[in-house]
Protein backbone atom coordinates (compact mmCIF):
# COMPACT_ATOMS: atom_id res chain seq x y z
CA UNK A 1 0.00 0.00 0.00
CA UNK A 2 1.13 3.21 -0.29
CA UNK A 3 2.35 5.18 2.34
CA UNK A 4 -0.93 7.30 2.46
CA UNK A 5 -3.13 4.59 1.88
CA UNK A 6 -4.72 5.80 -0.94
CA UNK A 7 -3.65 3.15 -3.39
CA UNK A 8 -6.45 1.99 -5.06
CA UNK A 9 -5.04 -1.91 -5.71
CA UNK A 10 -3.45 -2.88 -3.17
CA UNK A 11 -6.06 -3.58 0.13
CA UNK A 12 -6.53 -6.32 2.67
CA UNK A 13 -8.73 -8.15 0.29
CA UNK A 14 -5.64 -8.06 -2.53
CA UNK A 15 -5.37 -11.99 -2.16
CA UNK A 16 -8.38 -13.04 -1.99
CA UNK A 17 -9.51 -11.93 -5.56
CA UNK A 18 -6.25 -13.01 -6.96
CA UNK A 19 -7.25 -16.64 -5.41
CA UNK A 20 -11.10 -15.57 -7.18
CA UNK A 21 -8.97 -14.53 -10.43
CA UNK A 22 -7.47 -18.01 -10.67
CA UNK A 23 -10.46 -19.80 -9.61
CA UNK A 24 -13.16 -18.17 -11.02
CA UNK A 25 -12.36 -16.04 -13.59
CA UNK A 26 -15.43 -14.44 -14.34
CA UNK A 27 -16.74 -13.76 -10.25
CA UNK A 28 -12.77 -12.82 -10.35
CA UNK A 29 -12.86 -10.14 -13.03
CA UNK A 30 -16.09 -8.81 -11.50
CA UNK A 31 -14.02 -8.07 -8.44
CA UNK A 32 -11.69 -6.30 -10.83
CA UNK A 33 -14.42 -3.59 -11.36
CA UNK A 34 -15.97 -2.81 -8.01
CA UNK A 35 -14.03 -0.01 -5.57
CA UNK A 36 -11.88 -1.98 -2.76
CA UNK A 37 -11.12 0.29 0.33
CA UNK A 38 -9.33 -0.78 3.89
CA UNK A 39 -11.38 0.96 6.82
CA UNK A 40 -10.11 1.21 10.49
CA UNK A 41 -10.52 -0.38 13.28
CA UNK A 42 -13.91 0.26 14.86
CA UNK A 43 -15.27 1.48 11.65
CA UNK A 44 -17.35 -1.48 11.44
CA UNK A 45 -18.49 -4.79 12.93
CA UNK A 46 -17.76 -7.08 10.35
CA UNK A 47 -14.79 -8.39 8.80
CA UNK A 48 -16.35 -7.21 5.20
CA UNK A 49 -19.35 -4.76 4.09
CA UNK A 50 -20.58 -3.80 1.24
CA UNK A 51 -22.41 -0.41 0.50
CA UNK A 52 -23.72 -1.36 -2.83
CA UNK A 53 -20.54 0.58 -4.80
CA UNK A 54 -17.50 -0.51 -2.39
CA UNK A 55 -16.34 -3.08 -0.84
CA UNK A 56 -14.86 -2.28 2.27
CA UNK A 57 -12.25 -4.22 4.58
CA UNK A 58 -11.70 -4.32 8.53
CA UNK A 59 -8.74 -5.10 10.06
CA UNK A 60 -10.45 -8.22 11.04
CA UNK A 61 -10.75 -9.55 8.08
CA UNK A 62 -6.47 -10.37 7.63
CA UNK A 63 -6.83 -12.85 10.26
CA UNK A 64 -9.05 -14.75 8.31
CA UNK A 65 -7.70 -17.67 6.28
CA UNK A 66 -7.20 -16.61 2.60
CA UNK A 67 -10.39 -19.78 1.72
CA UNK A 68 -12.77 -17.46 4.43
CA UNK A 69 -11.72 -14.63 2.72
CA UNK A 70 -12.13 -15.39 -0.57
CA UNK A 71 -15.49 -16.51 0.24
CA UNK A 72 -16.14 -13.51 1.95
CA UNK A 73 -15.22 -11.42 -0.92
CA UNK A 74 -16.94 -13.56 -3.42
CA UNK A 75 -20.04 -12.64 -0.95
CA UNK A 76 -19.45 -9.08 -0.89
CA UNK A 77 -19.30 -9.44 -5.21
CA UNK A 78 -22.17 -11.05 -5.59
CA UNK A 79 -24.07 -8.58 -3.06
CA UNK A 80 -22.82 -5.62 -5.72
CA UNK A 81 -22.94 -7.31 -8.88
CA UNK A 82 -26.66 -8.63 -8.23
CA UNK A 83 -27.18 -4.78 -6.96
CA UNK A 84 -29.05 -5.87 -3.51
CA UNK A 85 -28.75 -2.27 -1.73
CA UNK A 86 -29.81 0.03 -4.85
CA UNK A 87 -32.58 -2.99 -5.31
CA UNK A 88 -33.53 -2.61 -1.51
CA UNK A 89 -33.99 1.14 -1.79
CA UNK A 90 -35.87 1.00 -4.77
CA UNK A 91 -38.57 -1.76 -2.91
CA UNK A 92 -38.42 0.75 -0.56
CA UNK A 93 -39.48 3.24 -2.62
CA UNK A 94 -42.06 1.52 -4.32
CA UNK A 95 -43.83 -0.35 -1.39
CA UNK A 96 -42.65 1.44 1.57
CA UNK A 97 -41.93 -0.43 4.93
CA UNK A 98 -39.69 -2.97 4.34
CA UNK A 99 -38.07 -5.32 6.79
CA UNK A 100 -33.95 -4.81 5.94
CA UNK A 101 -33.13 -7.69 8.27
CA UNK A 102 -35.43 -9.88 6.14
CA UNK A 103 -34.43 -8.60 2.76
CA UNK A 104 -30.62 -8.51 4.21
CA UNK A 105 -31.44 -12.43 5.36
CA UNK A 106 -33.10 -13.56 1.45
CA UNK A 107 -29.87 -11.40 -0.20
CA UNK A 108 -27.61 -13.44 1.59
CA UNK A 109 -29.47 -16.77 1.49
CA UNK A 110 -29.24 -16.28 -2.32
CA UNK A 111 -25.81 -15.51 -2.37
CA UNK A 112 -24.43 -18.07 -0.34
CA UNK A 113 -26.27 -20.55 -2.36
CA UNK A 114 -24.17 -19.59 -5.65
CA UNK A 115 -21.21 -19.88 -3.54
CA UNK A 116 -21.79 -23.12 -1.35
CA UNK A 117 -21.02 -25.81 -3.81
CA UNK A 118 -17.08 -23.95 -4.44
CA UNK A 119 -14.58 -26.02 -2.80
CA UNK A 120 -12.18 -23.50 -3.05
CA UNK A 121 -13.53 -21.07 -0.74
CA UNK A 122 -15.25 -21.29 2.28
CA UNK A 123 -18.08 -19.71 4.07
CA UNK A 124 -18.78 -18.56 7.50
CA UNK A 125 -20.13 -21.58 9.57
CA UNK A 126 -23.03 -19.36 10.15
CA UNK A 127 -24.38 -19.02 6.35
CA UNK A 128 -27.80 -19.51 5.93
CA UNK A 129 -28.34 -20.83 2.38
CA UNK A 130 -31.56 -20.60 0.67
CA UNK A 131 -32.69 -24.14 0.56
CA UNK A 132 -32.33 -23.70 4.66
CA UNK A 133 -35.01 -20.78 4.35
CA UNK A 134 -37.30 -22.87 1.68
CA UNK A 135 -37.13 -25.44 4.56
CA UNK A 136 -37.79 -23.52 7.78
CA UNK A 137 -41.09 -21.20 6.37
CA UNK A 138 -42.49 -23.73 3.88
CA UNK A 139 -41.07 -27.30 4.71
CA UNK A 140 -39.45 -27.53 1.31
CA UNK A 141 -36.35 -30.27 0.90
CA UNK A 142 -34.24 -30.11 -1.67
CA UNK A 143 -33.23 -33.20 -3.40
CA UNK A 144 -29.73 -32.83 -2.99
CA UNK A 145 -27.19 -34.99 -0.51
CA UNK A 146 -25.22 -32.22 0.37
CA UNK A 147 -28.59 -30.67 1.92
CA UNK A 148 -27.54 -29.16 5.16
CA UNK A 149 -29.68 -27.83 7.97
CA UNK A 150 -29.37 -28.05 11.41
CA UNK A 151 -32.03 -28.69 13.88
CA UNK A 152 -30.61 -25.76 15.61
CA UNK A 153 -32.00 -23.51 12.41
CA UNK A 154 -35.84 -25.02 12.98
CA UNK A 155 -38.23 -25.66 15.77
CA UNK A 156 -42.05 -26.98 14.85
CA UNK A 157 -42.17 -25.42 11.56
CA UNK A 158 -41.11 -21.85 12.55
CA UNK A 159 -38.00 -20.53 11.92
CA UNK A 160 -35.01 -19.20 14.49
CA UNK A 161 -32.28 -17.80 12.43
CA UNK A 162 -28.76 -17.45 13.78
CA UNK A 163 -27.12 -15.25 11.27
CA UNK A 164 -24.69 -12.17 11.34
CA UNK A 165 -26.08 -9.44 9.39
Amino acid sequence: MSPDGTDPYVHRGTRAIQRMVEYAPSTGSLALWIRHRNSAAGDQDMAACNDGLTISYAPSFERLSLPRQTGLVAHQVLHVALRHAPRYLELRRQIGDVDLELYTVCADAIVNSALAHLSWLELAPETVLLEDLLFCMFNIKFGSPVFRISAALCHGGGCTLRVAL
